[in-house]
């Protein structure tokens, strides 16, 4: 069934808690800049405008003539803009209240995969984030398809983070980048909050093929 954004109501209304805590550490929806709240419900559907899927193993259109058993690459946006600034609120400004929510309108705006799990991208080795934006977007996919997040892999390298890397660099990220932990199999939908060159999602399906899981796609 298609996702039907809400419509602003008196729920929608943030709550004495809310207002409370804006006092300590003020924040303000960055769309349409009410106060107390990360992101109002329906700014944040308002954000979601999916492009088309893409292949997981290329980046090209999918379905992908290069490679027509590829699986797709599911965004719920397109990152310019107002997206891009949701995503810097979620990573580097605290909001990691946002990525759960994230998650929740992602798993009402596609229709569940046939997956048996769901693997959020790992933080990097050198991270000093205290969690996960990809796992918390999972974690919302999860409390709407049913389909539980599991943490199979890790980073094997120290390398530079993704976001100090240069285009060309991302493209480089070795296909050994990442191990699984044990209980990795089943079919597997990967989770990650934005690809740039896709090269990411592809060295962390390279580990699970190696050990004998399937990967059914990703979704950033």
């Amino acid at each position: 069934m298609p996702y039907v954004p809400p419509q602003r109501s008196s729920l929608d209304v943030p709550s004495f808690l809310e207002y409370l805590f804006h006092l300590i550490w003020p924040v303000s929806c960055p769309v349409c800049g009410r106060l107390a709240v990360l992101i109002c419900d329906a700014c944040l559907i308002s954000l979601l405008h999916p492009p088309s899927p893409f292949c997981l193993e290329c980046g090209g259109l999918y379905p992908c003539e290069e490679h027509p058993k590829g699986p797709p690459v599911l965004a719920a946006s397109l990152y310019p803009g107002k997206s891009r600034e949701l995503v810097a609120l979620l990573k580097y400004r605290g909001g990691r209240a946002i990525g759960y929510k994230m998650g929740v309108a992602m798993g009402h705006l596609f229709y569940p995969p046939r997956a048996d799990f769901l693997v959020p991208i790992p933080l990097h080795l050198e991270s000093k984030r205290d969690y996960n934006q990809s796992k918390l977007i999972a974690e919302g996919l999860s409390s709407v398809w049913g389909i539980p997040t599991r943490d199979f892999l890790r980073w094997q390298h120290r390398t530079k983070r993704q976001t100090t890397r240069t285009a060309q660099e991302r493209k480089q990220i070795s296909s050994d980048a990442f191990q699984t932990l044990p209980g990795c199999h089943g079919s597997i939908v990967l989770v990650d909050d934005i690809s740039t060159t896709g090269s990411t999602l592809q060295a962390a399906a390279a580990a699970i093929l190696r050990d004998g899981g399937s990967v059914r796609g990703g979704i950033v």
